[in-house]
């Protein structure tokens, strides 16, 4: 039986790195929500974290899930 190449492996480590990559950053996503719902206690405080939070952490999803998961296709 062959060895597989190093090549052949590169897929598998992608798609393994994929599946990493989408459970990390829906943690993130995840804590991002909980922060301001259970750890800040003001509601113009937790409305100002996530004006600020939210939307650079969704700008960072969609561009990682876009590339990673776009490449896929290709």
């Amino acid at each position: 039986m062959a060895r597989k190449s190093r090549a052949d492996k590169i897929p598998r480590r992608q798609e393994r790195t994929r599946g990493y990559l989408a459970i990390a950053l829906t943690v993130i996503f995840a804590g991002v929500l909980f922060v301001p719902f259970f750890v800040i206690d003001r509601w113009a405080d937790s409305k100002e974290w996530l004006q600020s939070a939210l939307p650079a952490v969704t700008g960072l999803l969609g561009s990682a899930f876009g590339f990673y998961f776009g490449q896929r296709n290709n």
